[in-house]
């Protein structure tokens, strides 16, 4: 038997379960409700032809001609209808209907126009957002303006543009606007600059990803990408594109001019609710309710995706949140309950990382700025520490922002950076503010000592004994 199956006890069931959308949240609920339920019918609604996700998702399944326990397999949608028979995956299968009263899933097969309608005891809903280019003229209908959303379009890019190029090195010698904010921004701009490309990196004035990140540590991931040779545009908003020729003019609002063989721009997201809108409660973002368990306001309808909402264990309310490490695991959760509650979810500190030519960003949590926002009595202390004892021929430097309650003293929020990899340690703030740990218990919790690896005081100690060092007045 897997590990979860021995953790929550298997049962058999026969009840068909019909899962509307096929991505790699809906794939995790699969793969978890077959662990527990071997036997469950389930029929998947796919409009796309094909699907090009990749589920990263560690199967601990109790398929035993495939895997044992001591295995960890990573599983795709390739595979998805090989692992049990009792799998149904429709694509090209567009549904026009929820009937949430009488059980009943309606709509049509694309291309032949036969209709169909199946009953359903147990209905996962997992369309993703919708998509749509920003509102900026020009920029719909052209082959030379690419849209991208995550990481998981840049093999699209790759292809769109290897086809248009009809090159198999498309990057090389281009110039490529890519245009957008966050960390997926910065991962593109360095990708396509190290496949040749000459870059041109436009962080877009109005939009929400920015406040994700602290200020100071923006200024040094642009900063990296300057001096590696991309051109930065920062809070500057487009006016038009143009077509010239084989060329795209972009024009920015104070008058600015740059022509591009390309253009990468990042699409906006609004939550896909029309098939549900008049059936379960909507946020006000627009966004399905779901709780911890992913139940909805009908009960036998779960929700996960990028359309519905998440637990922010910080901000304390339920926002979108459209992160794919985020909708995994309310797939695994949703699989997990599907029949009968056994684990909550337990929210999300919305942890986050790049790598930006060989410097490592990390974050969770709120930036001192949004826990103002959010009425949060917060303040904010950044330390720069050696990781290891100074003695050591080679060492690194790593810098830690660390947000905290100045009323409960709890930790809400941390941003890193570094030359080596500390992403375990923005874990390490994640688990804190999960178990609600104060400045104080972080100081001094207990963390290994070795010259190879670390200091008698890890810089995560350093960090949070200089809040306290703040909250007791000790900084002029």
């Amino acid at each position: 038997m897997g590990l979860l199956s021995k953790l929550f006890k298997s049962s058999t069931t026969s009840d068909e379960i019909v899962v509307i959308g096929l991505n790699e949240s809906s794939a995790a609920s699969i793969f978890q409700i077959l662990q527990d339920y071997p036997k469950a019918k389930i029929t998947v609604y796919e409009e796309q032809l094909t699907t090009n996700f990749k589920v990263d998702v560690p199967d601990f399944g109790h398929v035993d001609e495939y895997v044992e326990d001591k295995d960890i397999v990573v599983l795709s949608s390739k595979r998805m209808t090989d692992i049990s028979d009792s799998i149904k995956i429709n694509y090209g299968a567009k549904v026009e209907r929820i009937d949430t009263k009488n059980n009943v899933v309606k709509g049509t097969v694309l291309g032949t126009g036969e209709s169909f309608e199946t009953k359903y005891n147990k209905l996962i809903y997992a369309l993703p957002a919708q998509r749509s280019m920003p509102k900026i003229e020009g920029a719909q209908n052209n082959k030379r303006i690419l849209n991208f959303q995550s990481q998981l379009d840049f093999t699209r890019l790759d292809s769109d543009l290897g086809r248009f190029e009809n090159s198999a090195r498309p990057y090389e010698d281009l110039k490529i606007a890519v245009i957008g904010n966050g960390y997926v921004l910065d991962e593109l701009a360095v990708r396509s600059k190290k496949m040749g490309a000459d870059v041109t990196y436009v962080s877009q004035l109005h939009s929400a990803v920015s406040t994700y990140d602290d200020q100071k540590f923006v200024e040094l991931r642009l900063n990296l990408l300057r001096d590696n040779d991309i051109e930065v545009i920062v809070d500057k908003d487009i006016a038009k594109f143009d077509i010239k020729g084989t060329k795209v003019a972009m024009t920015l609002n104070d008058g600015a001019l740059a022509e591009f063989d390309y253009v990468f721009i990042q699409t906006q997201l609004a939550p896909n609710v029309t098939l549900l809108k008049n059936e379960v409660a909507l946020s006000p973002d627009n966004a399905i309710i779901a709780d911890e368990y992913r139940q909805t306001s009908v009960d036998n309808v779960f929700a996960i995706g990028t359309s519905t909402v998440s637990k922010s264990n910080v901000a304390g309310g339920q926002y979108p949140l459209a992160t794919q490490d985020n909708v995994i695991r309310q797939g695994e959760v949703a699989g997990l309950n599907i029949y009968e509650k056994v684990m909550p979810e337990i929210g999300t500190q919305a942890s986050a990382g790049v790598n930006v030519f060989g410097t490592s960003f990390f974050r969770t949590g709120v930036t001192l700025r949004d826990a103002k926002k959010f009425g949060l009595d917060a303040d904010e202390v950044t330390v720069s520490e050696y990781y290891r004892p100074e003695y050591m021929n080679s060492n690194e430097k790593v810098m830690v922002s660390l947000v905290y309650n100045q009323e409960s003293h709890e930790i809400i929020g941390a941003q890193m950076m570094s030359g080596i990899d500390v992403s375990q340690s923005i874990n390490a703030f994640s688990i804190a503010m999960q178990k609600k740990m104060t400045i104080e218990e972080f100081s001094f919790v207990d963390m290994l000592f070795q010259p190879h690896f670390d200091k008698p005081f890890n810089y995560l100690n350093m960090v949070a004994q200089a809040s306290m060092s703040k909250v007791n007045n000790h900084w002029k």
